[in-house]
């Protein structure tokens, strides 16, 4: 099969180049014109099945010969004005839906968000019930048109994916940071660390978005993908902690006053700095202090997907991956 994956410079874009590669399907990788060389020479050492195209243009040109798109290439941001988040996910979707069609493409599988959904600290939630009730995040109502666009069906196959509250891949520069924090002892847990979530890691995420690229089964339906297991933030964080040779979070910060400091911040930074975002904000408060917790039995089920990467161990890798960052070398299994 012949496939093309957008946002490839990406980490989770990459994944999916990487594992369908693997897997012998020829690979059109996708990247912004501004991806470094280092990056893209990575990209190209996966295989010969690999080929490199700059989103620039009419997607019809890059998209010829493709039977399917993985399209990764949605702007995951929290802050910033409605219209651009329209422009940079909806109004981009229905040009590359267009280009799409034209070129000839069978199938879009869409990596969507969890974003889309208010965290209220439920678990085992059914993604296809639940409601896409997420209000204050201009990111979640643009990826909401998107969804459906692609489930629309009037041009091509769609599918949506809505990975665990918490993908990890290596070469994640926001887990770099985060494993700073704990190494440095400064993340406090919102809530206690009560809120709930699950991981998944980034190979299995790919191995789904694949299955979802083929199976029959799959057009017009949504997909959540996760490691199963309920965690709390104060579980996953520890474990992380443990694993960079770090102190465990101890602050505990409550999830309501935590919230409304967000919002002043977010208010202050928008009129003052609009271009750059504070530490705290409300989406973040609310995915640590309450968080969700997913049911993947929709992939397991229809897909055959199965995780097979268990949540510790995918932090052990992010550890590994993260380590060498810091200065600090990787202790081996833990």
């Amino acid at each position: 099969m012949r496939l093309a994956v957008t946002r490839a410079e990406g980490v989770l874009g990459g994944h999916v180049v990487a594992c369908a590669a693997a897997a012998g399907h020829e690979v059109v990788a996708v990247v912004d014109r501004r991806t470094p060389a280092e990056r893209r020479r990575q990209l190209r050492a996966l295989g010969g099945g690999v080929t490199l195209a700059e989103a620039v243009g009419d997607p019809e040109r890059w998209l010829e010969g493709c039977q399917v798109l993985i399209d990764a290439r949605s702007r995951a941001a929290e802050l910033g004005p409605e219209a651009t988040f329209a422009r940079a996910d909806a109004d981009a979707s229905e040009r590359l839906l267009a280009g799409a069609s034209r070129a000839g493409v069978r199938r879009i599988v869409l990596l969507s968000s969890l974003a889309v959904h208010r965290f209220d600290g439920s678990v085992d939630v059914d993604v296809r019930t639940r409601p896409r009730d997420r209000r204050e995040l201009p990111y979640a109502h643009a990826l909401r048109r998107v969804e459906d666009l692609v489930l629309a069906g009037d041009r091509l196959e769609g599918v949506v994916v809505r990975p665990g509250l918490w993908p990890i891949g290596l070469g994640d520069r926001v887990l770099w940071r985060l494993a700073r924090a704990l190494r440095g002892g400064r993340l406090p847990l919102v809530g206690g660390g009560l809120g709930v979530l699950n991981v998944v890691d980034a190979d299995d995420l790919a191995a789904a978005l694949l299955l979802a690229s083929l199976h029959p089964a799959a057009p017009g339906r949504v997909y959540a993908v996760a490691e199963p297991t309920r965690l709390t933030w104060r579980d996953a964080l520890t474990t992380l902690a443990s694993l960079l040779g770090g102190r465990p979070p101890r602050r505990l910060l409550p999830t309501a006053p935590i919230q409304a400091v967000a919002s002043v911040l977010e208010r202050a930074y928008g009129i003052a700095s609009p271009a750059s975002e504070p530490t705290l904000t409300r989406y973040r408060t609310a995915l640590l202090g309450t968080g969700l917790h997913v049911r993947v039995d929709h992939a397991v089920d229809e897909l055959g997907w199965r995780p097979r990467v268990a949540w510790r161990e995918t932090l052990r890798r992010a550890a590994v991956d993260a380590l060498p960052r810091l200065g600090v070398a990787p202790r081996g299994r833990t």
